[in-house]
């Protein structure tokens, strides 16, 4: 490609970036930002109570989770319907959507693979390699995301969910787990949400 197309290519994906990209990164955004903090805060108190730390009666921890789960759910939901006005275009743009809806397929097959093999085995451990693996795809969609764009962030991004994944699988099974992975989904899938809400405002 020559350097007067590579200009008019960059032109053409800032152009879309801000007609379109910026719903779009605001509605991805608040998705991950919603997730990393509610889904981190439930690990870190599940954490917390494992350790001793905390002592929460079965229903009131009950009743946390699913308050977790239905929080995130209205949230998710409103910001569908949100973005739904917004159509993503361009080339980067779609190609970055259609990478975090294919971790969202390849995370339903996981769920199905190590639930056949926890369940029958009454397995905390296997289960607990389920968002180890889950870790280890997020940072290779951070890292499309990275090729894409090139924005080093979205590479430390990429890098702390594989360094994350790779220490779960040490974890798994031991009371610091939790707290890893409560800290990781606040860092790597919460910061990173907010930020890219902040980036869509500036463009």
């Amino acid at each position: 490609m020559s350097t007067h197309e590579e200009l008019r290519a960059d032109l053409a994906f800032l152009k879309d970036l801000a007609e379109n990209g910026g719903q779009a990164q605001w509605a991805g955004g608040a998705a991950f930002l919603a997730g990393g903090v509610l889904y981190g805060a439930q690990c870190l108190v599940q954490g917390a109570q494992a350790a001793g730390w905390i002592v929460l009666p079965p229903v009131v921890l009950l009743c946390f989770v699913l308050g977790i789960t239905v929080a995130f759910l209205v949230i998710l939901t409103i910001v569908i319907i949100k973005g739904r006005k917004h159509r993503t275009t361009g080339v980067a743009n779609r190609a970055v959507q259609a990478t975090m809806s294919s971790i969202g397929l390849a995370n339903l097959a996981l769920l199905a693979i190590f639930g056949s093999a926890a369940i029958p085995r009454q397995s905390i451990v296997i289960w607990e390699l389920y968002p180890a693996a889950l870790f280890a795809l997020l940072g290779a969609a951070w890292y499309v995301v990275f090729m894409l764009r090139r924005r080093w962030w979205t590479a430390a991004v990429s890098a702390g969910w594989l360094i994350s994944a790779v220490a779960l699988g040490v974890l798994a099974g031991t009371l610091t787990y939790a707290l890893v992975a409560g800290l990781a989904l606040i860092l790597l899938m919460g910061l990173p949400g907010g930020y890219m809400m902040h980036l869509a405002k500036k463009s």
